[in-house]
């Protein structure tokens, strides 16, 4: 299998935008673009991404996150719009939980969707 990283690539996903609050997302961006349209590494439309960072809350305040693609969207199509911003520390204490069901885990993970605010 050839590796299809270009660092050139790497850093124009990773640059920042409204879109793109943190230049992590970019670069996991690219690399699930990279995997999805790799037939021998994702199944059709299958495949997870995510990357822990920060993000800045809309007064400022930097709030540990996990950004996830959102499950359904094709890894080899994926766009920065489609990764799902979630409160980490949240999701750590859920994990402590006992047995959720999918369905509630589904809706727990909603109220904790951090959104991004650009900038003025």
């Amino acid at each position: 299998m050839k590796n299809s990283w270009s660092e050139t690539d790497a850093r124009r996903y990773g640059r920042k935008s409204k879109q793109i609050p943190d230049s992590r997302i970019g670069q996991c961006l690219y690399m699930t673009r990279l995997t999805g349209n790799e037939p021998d590494l994702a199944m059709h439309g299958g495949g997870n991404s995510s990357v822990k960072l920060a993000i800045a809350d809309p007064v400022g305040n930097q709030v540990p996150a996990l950004a996830v693609k959102a499950s359904g969207v094709d890894m080899g199509a994926a766009c920065a719009e489609d990764f799902v911003l979630l409160e980490l520390g949240y999701l750590r204490s859920l994990a402590q939980g006992s047995d959720i069901a999918d369905e509630t885990m589904v809706e727990l993970f909603r109220t904790k969707q951090i959104r991004v605010h650009p900038r003025r």
